[in-house]
């Protein structure tokens, strides 16, 4: 499976939310120049990432978590 030109590989359901996640990103961004989403404190994109609660937005410039990916 691809979002756009990433592929998703992963068979863990945390994997695989984390990395159609960056997918969607790679897109929005090749096609609309859009960062998307964007941390509500810092107004930086943010990247998404594997936690122990699963996939979740993390926001690197406070480096805290913005939200889960579900």
């Amino acid at each position: 499976m691809r979002v756009g030109h990433e592929p998703v590989q992963g068979i863990d359901p945390s994997d695989i939310h984390v990395e159609a996640a960056e997918g969607l990103q790679c897109l929005l961004a090749d096609r609309s120049r859009l960062v998307w989403p964007l941390c509500p404190d810092h107004r930086v994109g943010l990247h998404a990432t594997r936690a122990v609660s699963g996939a979740v937005w993390v926001c690197s410039m406070g480096d805290h978590t913005v939200r889960r990916i579900s």
